[in-house]
């Protein structure tokens, strides 16, 4: 079947698009591996702030927490070293 003409065709809004974008981007093989090592690091960093603190050294925790994680999700992520 052919498509229709580019001037007769519907126009993607802007929310359906972002939404094509998103289930790509959760689909996408790399997108999900760095997904994955970014929440094992958070992960790791967290397991590191109970032990610091069940082995009493409260001050080495505090300076682990004051390390604030980069806020991720896949859609900022691929923005940042895919669209450029």
């Amino acid at each position: 079947m052919l498509s229709p003409p580019e001037d007769k065709r519907p126009i993607m809004s802007a929310r359906a698009r972002r939404r094509l974008i998103n289930t790509a981007l959760t689909e996408h093989p790399v997108a999900r591996e760095t997904m994955r090592t970014y929440d094992a690091v958070l992960l790791f960093s967290r397991n590191m702030v109970q032990w610091l603190d069940g082995e009493g050294l409260s001050e080495e925790a505090n300076l682990v927490k004051s390390v604030k994680p980069v806020i991720l999700n896949q859609v900022t992520w691929f923005n940042t070293y895919f669209r450029k």
